[in-house]
């Protein structure tokens, strides 16, 4: 919300606290509804230019920073670092 905790709780009650719990897991406030728009985005794209059968998923391309999935095929980092090659080379 923009302010330290402490002056939080010091302006509103629990009760609109919970307001804004329920709030933000209906349509979520901050970074990972931004996230999740970009991975979203790169999802369509990347399945536009897979090769026929090939089915991501939004979760490939969600950011990880607690580090719950890690990329340790060769294959796939491969893949990954290709594919980041072609959208940002124009696939040249």
């Amino acid at each position: 919300m923009g302010i330290p905790v402490r002056e939080l709780m010091q302006r509103i009650d629990s009760e609109e606290l919970a307001y804004w719990i329920a709030y933000d897991r209906l349509d979520p406030i901050g970074n990972i509804h931004h996230d999740y728009n970009s991975a979203l985005i790169a999802l369509n794209i990347a399945q536009v230019h897979a090769k026929k059968g090939k089915r991501y998923k939004i979760s490939d391309f969600m950011l990880d920073f607690e580090g719950r999935k890690k990329m340790t095929d060769p294959q796939d980092i491969h893949n990954y670092f290709k594919l980041l090659s072609k959208s940002t080379h124009g696939g040249n």
